[in-house]
């Protein structure tokens, strides 16, 4: 879904039992959760719009890479 509040959002992420997302955001608040995730890359790591990094960064220091 792409026109939910921020309310109804997490409240996606609360109530899945499985998350698949390429947000940093959606990451965090799976890792918060405590929910069974997948992260993806959305833009290769040399698109100039990429926030891979980030996000590798949040799941090497909780070690989930």
């Amino acid at each position: 879904p792409y026109d939910v509040n921020p309310f109804d959002w997490i409240n996606l992420i609360y109530n899945a039992e499985y998350v698949c997302t390429d947000s940093f955001h959606g990451s965090v608040f799976s890792i918060i959760l405590n929910k069974k995730f997948f992260t993806f890359s959305r833009f290769s790591d040399k698109h100039k719009m990429s926030t891979n990094s980030r996000i590798m960064s949040l799941l090497k220091k909780l070690n989930l890479e």
